[in-house]
């Protein structure tokens, strides 16, 4: 005898219409989340994996000007330092090992990285705690929220025609995914314009505080010389009043 209303436990339900209609059980829906959620997570690791992993090779027409590198010559031999100038062909920069400049061609470079270590103009090392006093947020909030923004309209338009087709899952669901994972992305990429501004500003601190000396030293040695021809006239008088007098008492 089949009951009117009755819906059997295969996952669709036959209504009193007659039209065959599809219904996903509670233990389905979940796993179907679970699967859902493993790309959002596994794109989310990637980003900051990016963000964060070991050093990469560098061209000679990646390398920036001002980019703290690290140099491994075909001799044997590793410099590393600030970038003051690049072309295909050559590379120049100032050296952490006697702050000097120094220029090599592409055929002497075996192969290019970024150095783990900031460096300012000078190439002395900056520490961590220089860049942390400096470094704000600003980018960090901005670019955060930007790729909340992005990611979620992504994720809406990506889940609206599944669940236009399927019912489920919902499209928020899909916005809030792709809003997490690519305000981590960008705000990753926000984190490093911020501590790029603060080593910008300490080199620039660094660089004033060095023009500020020298203006010392030449303005002491200014006076210097200033004082050493005052003595040297004082000395000069001194000698004509003495030959004076002695020319006076002489008839």
């Amino acid at each position: 005898m089949k009951l009117k209303g009755f819906r059997p436990r295969g996952g669709y339900a036959r209504p009193l219409g007659g039209k065959k209609t599809y219904k996903i059980s509670g233990p389905g829906r979940f796993n179907r989340f679970k699967k859902m959620l493993r790309l959002p997570a596994l794109l989310a690791a990637l980003a900051l994996f990016s963000q964060c992993g070991g050093s990469r090779y560098l061209s000679m027409e990646e390398v920036k000007k001002e980019q703290s590198v690290k140099l491994y010559l075909r001799n044997g031999k590793v410099e590393e330092g600030i970038v003051t100038g690049n072309s295909a062909s050559e590379l120049t920069l100032i050296s952490s090992a006697d702050h000097q400049s120094h220029t090599y061609t592409a055929t002497e470079i075996s192969r290019v990285e970024p150095s783990a270590t900031y460096y300012d103009y000078q190439a002395y090392p900056i520490s961590g705690a220089e860049i942390e006093k400096y470094k704000g947020s600003r980018n960090a909030w901005a670019y955060g929220v930007g790729g909340a923004v992005l990611g979620g309209l992504v994720g809406l338009a990506i889940n609206y025609p599944i669940w236009v087709a399927n019912d489920d899952p919902p499209p928020l669901l899909g916005a809030g995914i792709g809003a997490v994972v690519g305000s981590i992305y960008f705000a990753t990429r926000g984190i490093k314009k911020d501590q790029q501004t603060a080593v910008r500003q300490v080199r620039y601190l660094r660089e004033r505080e060095n023009e500020l000396e020298k203006e010392k030293q030449s303005e002491e040695e200014r006076l210097r010389e200033i004082e050493r021809q005052k003595e040297e006239l004082r000395k000069k008088l001194e000698e004509k009043k003495k030959k004076n007098g002695v020319g006076s008492e002489n008839p």
